[in-house]
């Protein structure tokens, strides 16, 4: 008769009226008034429609899924830029408008400044690296695409890295060819790949070999921060690794 016994959906934080595709789902499900299931990693993340929800222990959970090898053990670190953002919190006092305004801040910093901290942290870690954290495979998070283009562009990169870009004006066959270069085997452990992103693997992607994560951009944004995070996270019972380093940038807001 074509009914579901059961609808699943991923990213359901976006299951609400105004999500096109998503919302649809919900049409189906009240004409056959099936069961529907949600998965996020961050539920708290939107607004829920007609949902019992239910979220787990956060702490417990995610202690519980790196025991069991579904999630890679997070190390935290901090590169210190003593870069300085022109940030002006009196403008506008909703979340919203604070990440506004330290993209648009983390937007003006001198982008030969920014390249040259990147590529430093990046050898110091390299060389720091170890068996559980190779530094082979890394996502790097940065504001803007003029920023990728030139952070791509630089000459100093460490021997044997290999670096490319991913954001949305790329056309859709390179994109797709720079992934599945990502995501490819490597050719040993000294092949280093780097991939340089802006707000397109932030959720949705799966790429389970990525070791190390460099947030260079600021965010006031728990929620999105945690979505940033969860691209290294995937353990070794996933197709991924033991752990994964997490590099944040930190910054001097004035």
């Amino acid at each position: 008769d074509g009914a579901f016994d059961l609808i699943v959906v991923d990213e359901c934080h976006h299951y609400h009226p105004g999500a096109g595709s998503y919302w649809q789902v919900e049409r189906c499900r009240w004409e056959a008034t099936t069961p529907l299931l949600g998965l996020s990693g961050t539920p708290k993340w939107g607004k829920w429609w007609h949902c019992d929800l239910r979220v787990g222990d956060g702490d417990d959970m995610v202690a519980d899924l790196e025991d069991k090898k579904v999630l890679a053990k997070p190390i935290g670190r901090a590169h210190i830029t003593h870069l300085e953002l022109q940030f002006d919190t009196s403008v506008e006092p909703s979340r919203m408008g604070i990440e506004v305004e330290m993209k648009n801040a983390f937007l003006k910093v001198k982008r030969a400044d920014l390249n040259k901290h990147v590529l430093t942290a990046l050898a110091g870690f390299i060389e720091a690296s170890t068996v559980e954290l190779p530094v082979q495979r890394i996502l790097v998070f940065v504001g803007s695409i003029p920023q990728s283009e030139a952070l791509v562009a630089e000459q100093g990169w460490p021997g044997g890295v290999n670096v490319k870009l991913i954001h949305s004006k790329l056309a859709p066959e390179v994109q797709l060819a720079n992934i599945t270069w990502f995501r490819a085997p490597r050719s040993g452990p000294e092949d280093r790949r780097v991939l340089v992103n802006v707000e397109m693997f932030v959720e949705g992607v799966d790429v389970p070999g990525i070791d190390t994560v460099f947030f260079v951009r600021p965010t006031a944004s728990e929620t999105y921060r945690s979505q940033m995070i969860g691209r290294g996270l995937r353990g070794e019972d996933s197709g991924g690794t033991s752990h994964c380093l997490l590099v944040d940038f930190t910054y001097s807001f004035v």
